[in-house]
């Protein structure tokens, strides 16, 4: 799905979430362009953190 994502938008700020989060597919969503990996159980401030992190990201593009 991510790589399906980015080929829309090569600069979507994307962000895994997975109840699989062993270190191999973090390294590998983050390799493959993930601007950030959640494991489930997710906690709100991980989740409020990327949103966070988004909304500066589209206000920084919106400004360029």
């Amino acid at each position: 799905m991510l790589i399906k994502i980015l080929s829309f938008d090569q600069n979507a700020f994307a962000v895994m979430l997975s109840g699989n989060s062993n270190e191999e597919n973090i390294i590998h969503a983050m390799m493959l362009g993930a601007k950030g990996f959640v494991g489930k159980p997710f906690s709100k401030d991980k989740l409020s953190y990327y949103i966070q992190k988004c909304k500066h990201n589209n206000s920084m593009k919106a400004m360029a």
